[in-house]
């Protein structure tokens, strides 16, 4: 990515212009996962990147005093595709999720 943006950006600069996409958490969003990890085994599986990852859960720990997602989930961990290396959607990351 260097190769296309102008001498001198920063590593840092291109991570705060990639968070800058992210929004905030809506509260009955949050809601709703916690009523249905009351009824379910949830398991939260995102197609996100780890720099977003560690973007959502500062934000979400700033905007609701909550520390990760997977306070929603019964898994310690959000279940994510980049970890997995299975980054776009297909049954072969559904096998994963049933089986990571």
């Amino acid at each position: 990515m260097k190769c296309v943006l102008p001498e001198g950006v920063t590593d840092q600069q291109v991570i705060d212009a990639w968070n800058a996409l992210l929004l905030d958490y809506p509260v009955a969003r949050l809601q709703l996962l916690q009523q249905l990890r009351n009824q379910y085994d949830l398991f939260l599986l995102s197609n996100t990147n780890a720099i977003h990852m560690t973007a959502f859960n500062k934000i979400l720990e700033k905007e609701r005093g909550i520390p990760s997602l997977a306070a929603f989930s019964i898994k310690p961990t959000i279940l994510t595709s980049w970890a997995a290396g299975n980054r776009n959607y297909g049954p072969g990351r559904w096998c994963w999720t049933k089986t990571g």
